[in-house]
């Protein structure tokens, strides 16, 4: 246990520094970028409502146009994206450490394509959907398990420490600059609880995702990363 847990750890830092790179660094944050503007567009569909377009930048931001069917479909569209990433989080985790590389593998790829044939729609976006599709896509084809699983582990930390940060800059975001805070002001546009609360919140469930999350990771035995190499 306490291999793995300083294993991840040092995996994590690693990252996060790696996020402030300039190429590599954007490449690394966009993953994230794409499944909190998926939970706009999973909500809206969900809803009713429609999907125009997702737009990734490199600036790592990312913006999802969707139409609503009325103000709760509005409310619930706007609410889902820091929810969304941050319980994807938590279920790749379970997923990840349960073994289940192969599926979880298929499933990324198959998003990647999904957004990249009928949602992404900026240059930007695009050329990160196809890098991303092909590079998984080849991994599958040709059958690279130890490839396949490290990929699988870097993109799961990476997605929940990028949760866990991006939810903590929109929340300082919220309380330094209320009428600038992303998803946390337009809450607040469409339910009048003022932005900080929303910052709050959407930190908090955050924090309780990646608490859940280093349960299923302390469990799950991080030597399959070389074993698997060897055998």
């Amino acid at each position: 246990m306490i291999e793995t847990a300083v294993f991840f750890l040092t995996t994590a830092v690693v990252l996060t520094a790696l996020t402030y790179t300039p190429v590599v660094g954007t490449y690394l944050s966009l993953f994230q970028t794409l499944v909190h503007e998926n939970g706009h567009a999973f909500m809206a569909l969900a809803t009713g409502g429609k999907v125009r377009s997702i737009s990734l930048f490199y600036t790592r931001e990312g913006l999802a146009e969707t139409g609503h069917k009325g103000k709760l479909g509005q409310a619930l569209t706007t609410f889902a994206g820091y929810p969304f990433a941050s319980g994807m989080a938590l279920l790749y985790s379970w997923i990840f450490t349960s073994g289940w590389y192969s599926g979880l593998m298929l499933g990324l790829v198959g998003l990647f394509i999904w957004n990249t044939l009928f949602w992404v729609r900026n240059p930007a976006g695009i050329i990160w959907g196809l890098a991303a599709s092909a590079g998984g896509l080849y991994v599958l084809i040709e059958n690279m398990e130890i490839l396949k699983i490290w990929i699988m582990f870097i993109l799961g930390v990476l997605l929940l420490t990028q949760s866990v940060r991006s939810a903590w800059i929109i929340l300082q975001r919220s309380l330094r600059m209320p009428g600038d805070a992303g998803d946390a002001t337009g809450m607040h546009r469409v339910s009048r609880v003022p932005s900080q609360a929303w910052g709050v919140l959407f930190f908090a469930m955050a924090l309780a995702a990646a608490w859940f999350s280093a349960g299923f990771w302390l469990q799950w035995d991080s030597s399959v990363l070389i074993q698997r190499g060897n055998a």
